[in-house]
């Protein structure tokens, strides 16, 4: 029940908490699923969303979308618009193959198939969840090897809004 023992913002609430997923989730289950449908071109990586504690097997591409913020430039008043900070990460052992060599150039080539699709703006717009995604692109790429592990980290900057309306979280009347 609210202040007033109508129980009407309470129900309000509760559709408008149910009605929306969190923008970090509708970045990631959108690019998950666009991997997914892709899944060959990555030569059959393991794809995983956010942070997780269950067990991975590599190869791996891990989708995390690590910040939202509000747009600078919309100021107090951000409308549902976000400025998305997604990182990318891909993971392959050296052990994969015969040699270093081929498994290390298997690994760029699903670092290349990664780019490909992350550029592909127009079916990843066509594979979003919820809300519109105005834009994303390419930030920096970063290779490193643990041990015999290589891995690329890569960030993307996307722009993204809510459905007209969606407003989640509002208490307000």
């Amino acid at each position: 029940m609210d202040a007033y023992g109508s129980g009407q913002t309470e129900q309000r609430n509760q559709a408008i908490f149910m009605s929306t997923l969190p923008i970090r989730s509708i970045v990631e289950e959108s690019l998950g699923s666009w991997f997914n449908q892709n899944i060959t071109i990555l030569n059959n990586a393991t794809v995983s969303l956010g942070l997780s504690g269950q067990a991975r097997t590599l190869p791996a591409v891990i989708i995390h979308c690590e910040s939202s913020n509000s747009p600078a430039d919309l100021g107090a008043m951000p409308l549902g618009n976000f400025e998305l900070t997604i990182k990318i990460y891909v993971y392959s052992s050296a052990d994969d193959d015969p040699s270093w060599e081929v498994a290390r150039d298997k690994h760029r080539l699903r670092c290349v198939a990664v780019e490909a699709l992350m550029a592909d703006v127009a079916s990843i717009k066509s594979n979003w969840v919820q809300g519109t995604l105005y834009n994303v692109w390419k930030v920096s790429d970063d290779e490193s090897l643990d041990g015999r592990r290589y891995g690329n980290l890569m960030s993307y900057t996307a722009f993204a809004v809510y459905d007209e309306g969606v407003q989640p979280f509002s208490f307000g009347n």
